[in-house]
């Protein structure tokens, strides 16, 4: 098959891949956060058969990209090495990736983070994302590049995730399902990681006792929440009475 043919074929699977990803974002959102009565993450990526880490990505995507801005960065085309270029063999440059956008939405939480610690210099995540999807074109960085990059502009340590840790949505009834959520996956790791313990010979006792202490303070830190949480609703009864 001829170079160009190929690349013909290849650039119609990428960007079939950044629709399909996109578009499903988008069900995210309007399942989620657009509904009249907003539902969990996870009963989302239950219903499209995806887990839950991956149904969240989709949904940062619709959320930090327009229709519009998603169509401006289809048409970006990565730069073209020089010795190819001067080759007799005419290259054809290929769209940023899926996983260029992984990292693209890291931008988010690191502009918060950014403009927190540095008040005289603001910086606005969208004209980064934008910036930053431009350089990866212009350069043909790999999406490990790109993070590098991304990385070193906002501080090594600054972004680290699609999010910052232990942040929580804004809405209360989002913010209690997408708790819940990440409950109910980490028993279902610790499920597994039983099954796999229970699988070994027999496993040495240094190598289970920091899961042993890890799932006791677990047990007194969510008695604790309860206490709290209940203190919570019997504080607000009182207050509705008077």
């Amino acid at each position: 098959m001829p170079a160009k043919t190929q690349s013909k074929v290849r650039t119609k699977k990428i960007l079939a891949t950044l629709s399909e990803h996109y578009e499903l974002g988008c069900k995210a959102l309007e399942y989620c956060i657009l509904a009249t009565k907003p539902k969990t993450i996870s009963k989302f990526a239950s219903k499209n058969g995806i887990d839950v880490r991956t149904a969240r990505m989709r949904l940062a995507f619709a959320e930090q990209y327009s229709q519009a801005a998603f169509d401006k960065f289809c048409k970006l085309r990565r730069g073209v090495d020089p010795q190819e270029r001067s080759s007799r063999k005419k290259a054809n440059a290929l769209p940023l990736l899926s996983a260029h956008v992984t990292y693209l939405l890291t931008i988010e939480a690191a502009v918060e983070t950014w403009n927190k610690d540095n008040l005289e210099n603001q910086r606005i995540a969208r004209l980064e994302r934008r910036e930053f999807a431009k350089r990866a074109a212009k350069e043909n960085l790999t999406p490990k590049q790109l993070h590098d990059a991304i990385r070193l502009s906002f501080g090594r340590n600054s972004i680290e995730s699609h999010g910052r840790k232990h942040a929580i949505a804004s809405d209360l009834q989002i913010a209690i399902g997408t708790f819940v959520d990440e409950g109910e996956n980490w028993f279902s790791r610790g499920q597994l990681l039983i099954t796999k313990i229970q699988n070994e010979p027999k496993p040495e006792i240094l190598v289970v006792e920091p899961l042993l202490i890890a799932l006791s303070a677990g047990q007194k830190r969510s008695k604790s929440l309860h206490n709290l949480l209940m203190k919570v609703q019997t504080t607000g009864r009182t207050k509705q009475k008077s």
